[in-house]
């Protein structure tokens, strides 16, 4: 995270040391004690990214998400929810011609057209989930009802018909609604990995500050025999998104699952 943010001071810092040894100053000023290295530009004070901010970044560097899926981590709760993934839903549809569905993703991009024959405007909408892209249509009515949740970036929970038609899957999407409104009344079961306790004065902050809920905490930390042990918290929290996102900032946390 410090090196992104101190790109452009790291690249002029290369350029400069790039043309001093094409003007043959290296000499004067080589690595060692006051050379070089004393000079190299200070990285910001910058903590690591939290899990959807380095996928985020991965996506906008190579147009994937590279090391996880944002959803991962929402994996068995979306199951619990009925929601199907889109790697499976081919397969659903060899034995029946329609589903009526819900599925959830990222929104990836949103292409908004015009209809020649009615005038109306519909939108294909670009989705991510674990199983991989989909496309789904959306259709004017829906698309002026939830338009201002389409962005990019935005994890949702959608409503989808879905058929095949001409050899090909096609998915309407009927519903849009924010995947954090969705979560936020379900009871979860979340686990805490932790390599050491140093944090938990702040995870205990965290918690105080999100409020009472419905879900569960469990942490898994290192024992004093070398063992590992679980526990769980007493009392019932909100776990918001913003709350599990601050959970993974947490020093000490290698690892936050939903379940």
């Amino acid at each position: 995270a410090a090196a992104f943010e101190a790109a452009e001071v790291v690249l002029r810092y290369c350029q400069n040391m790039h043309a001093d040894r094409d003007a043959g100053q290296i000499g004067l000023f080589g690595a060692g004690a006051g050379g070089v290295s004393a000079n190299r530009p200070p990285l910001p004070d910058r903590g690591e990214w939290d899990h959807l901010e380095k996928l985020r970044h991965e996506f906008e560097a190579v147009g994937f998400y590279l090391s996880a899926h944002p959803l991962d981590a929402q994996r068995a709760l979306l199951a619990r929810m009925g929601v199907v993934l889109s790697s499976n839903l081919p397969a659903r549809l060899q034995s029946v011609p329609h589903i009526k569905g819900t599925m959830a993703g990222v929104l990836l991009k949103k292409n908004e057209k015009v209809s020649a024959k009615t005038g109306n405007k519909y939108a294909f909408l670009q989705m991510s989930d674990s199983g991989g892209v989909f496309e789904g249509m959306m259709f004017s009515e829906e698309l002026a009802r939830t338009r201002s949740l389409l962005n990019a970036g935005e994890s949702l929970l959608l409503q989808v018909d879905a058929e095949m038609r001409e050899d090909r899957m096609r998915i309407t999407v009927t519903g849009v609604r924010p995947l954090a409104d969705a979560l936020a009344g379900m009871p979860r079961k979340c686990m805490a990995t932790m390599t050491d306790t140093a944090g938990l004065e702040q995870l205990k902050s965290i918690l105080t500050g999100d409020g009472n809920g419905v879900s569960s905490l469990m942490l898994n930390v290192p024992a004093n025999d070398g063992r590992r042990a679980e526990m769980v918290l007493p009392g019932r929290w909100k776990l918001s998104q913003g709350a599990m996102a601050a959970i993974r900032r947490v020093a000490g946390v290698s690892d936050l699952s939903e379940g």
